[in-house]
């Protein structure tokens, strides 16, 4: 498989993904272009381009970190599958004998 029949089952991928998560990958996205903006028009280092930046979206610089690490080597373009969530919480099925009758287990 090419690079681009790679790009485009990506895109395939995104695309079926709920609003929710696309959402979010537009919120990183977002996020990781203002990291661009401070590093190369306000001439910061990465570390200070993502901890002003962290400062600006009120979220902590690890979390931008780690999504530095999703699209490192990746087009611009092509930020949008790798930036979306992919996991979910389960839903948990407890038996009935975990439930006391006040809720609490």
């Amino acid at each position: 498989m090419n690079s681009r029949e790679r790009q485009e089952t990506a895109m395939e991928w995104f695309e079926r993904q709920p609003a929710d998560r696309k959402l979010e990958a537009l919120f990183r996205s977002e996020v990781m272009s203002r990291c661009e903006l401070y590093n190369r028009k306000a001439y910061l280092n990465y570390t200070a381009a993502i901890n002003e930046t962290a400062r600006d979206f009120r979220i902590n610089s690890s979390t931008i970190w780690r999504w530095k690490a999703l699209i490192e080597g990746v087009s611009k373009i092509d930020w949008l599958p790798y930036l979306c969530p992919r996991k979910t919480m389960p839903v948990l099925n407890l038996p009935s004998a975990c439930i006391i009758a006040d809720g609490v287990k």
